[in-house]
């Protein structure tokens, strides 16, 4: 029994197509929300200005990859698809991959409707460093 790569691809795909979106959408939303540079120094440590972990888009990644699952059909795979379920049988939406769409887009209003402020905040924090450095550079050493 010759198992055919493209289709098991084909089969599969879906699957990581919706973690990908998922992530895609957060990081695109977060990223055209800035009007700044990120402080750089920040990034690479856990308690800089970003924080080691951002809880509410960690939380918007699980919505959305649970919904995304929830609406995509993978032949032989019981454990995704449990929303489409609630559709008539033999449907368009049923045969869709909606959930494809569904992660991006969840994923991507997440940070809008929750996560302005923060960014905001951030970024004051960082025009104040950003400030201070610029202040001590005519201090004479």
């Amino acid at each position: 029994n010759k198992v055919d790569a493209w289709n098991l691809l084909a089969q599969y795909l879906p699957i990581g197509g919706v973690v990908l979106l998922a992530w895609a959408g957060l990081f695109i939303s977060e990223v055209l929300i800035r009007r700044i540079a990120y402080h750089e120094v920040s990034l690479q440590r856990g308690y800089g200005i970003y924080k080691a972990i951002n809880w509410v888009s960690v939380f918007g990644f699980l919505i959305s990859v649970t919904l995304g699952f929830g609406a995509i059909t993978v032949k032989d795979q019981a454990w995704v698809g449990y929303l489409i379920q609630l559709l008539p049988a033999g449907s368009f939406w049923q045969q869709a991959q909606l959930g494809l769409a569904i992660s991006f887009f969840v994923s991507a209003l997440f940070p809008v409707a929750f996560g302005i402020r923060r960014i905001k905040r951030q970024e004051a924090e960082v025009l104040a460093i950003e400030n201070r450095k610029n202040d001590l550079l005519n201090v004479p050493f």
